[in-house]
């Protein structure tokens, strides 16, 4: 069973990280990590505020503030797809460009975001924005 733990900051419902219930693992982690074996792109998946979960070797991204950017696409709850190399930021102080980004939503409340990022210039193929709708999607129905 996975869990969404969720705590109240400025008066805003957040999740802090997606958890497997057994052993504690991070099941964020994981996922980032076997999305990113099937991908050129480095994959992070994040609350509202910060980057809870990255693909492995890139632990650099963890605790990275998402940019005011990134947090108007979640807000707005669309997904974002960057097909003209455009120099947008995911997160704070790093250098990944982003790719995709498709918000969590569970029960009705935004809970996160699946991001896709590149550092090379990569552009998103069609199966990275498919794969970043269904870890997005399965992050929402297994978070209710």
């Amino acid at each position: 069973m996975i869990r969404c733990f969720r705590y109240r900051q400025h008066g805003r419902c957040r999740a802090t990280v997606f958890l497997l219930s057994v052993g504690g693992m991070s099941f964020a982690g994981d996922l980032a990590s076997a999305m990113a074996d099937g991908s050129k792109l480095t994959v992070a998946i994040c609350d509202r505020d910060h980057c809870v979960a990255a693909s492995s070797g890139k632990k650099d991204l963890l605790e990275k503030t998402v940019t005011p950017e990134l947090e108007k696409i979640i807000e707005d709850r669309r997904l974002y797809v960057n097909q003209n190399n455009a120099d947008v930021q995911g997160f704070n102080d790093t250098s990944y460009t982003l790719c995709v980004a498709v918000p969590v939503v569970a029960a009705g409340d935004i809970v996160g975001c699946v991001v896709m990022l590149s550092n090379e210039g990569e552009t998103p193929q069609e199966s990275d924005i498919k794969l970043a709708e269904t870890a997005a999607r399965f992050l929402s129905a297994r978070s209710e």
